[in-house]
């Protein structure tokens, strides 16, 4: 197999086309770009600190959420779990 193959995609048939036409070869074409690596810099606004805070605090809220529903209590409350807050509410 070689990185750049591309199974011809036909989404003629499928009911999205409902919805919107698609652009099928610009589709395919941007969903590979966000398959290429690129290499890593210096962030000035989302620092690696806060990347690692933000996966440790999805896991949580997520592990929250799944325990809720599982026990028929509502889903998400977002204003709980908005970065200010910090899911301390």
């Amino acid at each position: 197999m070689d990185k750049t193959m591309v199974v011809p995609l036909d989404l003629t048939g499928e009911s999205i086309n409902e919805l919107a036409e698609f652009d099928v070869p610009e589709l395919v074409r941007e969903v590979q770009t966000q398959f290429a690596p690129t290499p890593e810099k210096e962030t000035s606004v989302f620092t690696q600190t806060m990347a690692q805070e933000l996966v440790e605090r999805s896991v949580s809220l997520c592990r929250k959420e799944l325990q809720d529903l599982r026990a028929g209590l509502p889903g998400l409350n977002s204003a709980e779990w908005s970065w200010n807050n910090c899911g301390k509410a």
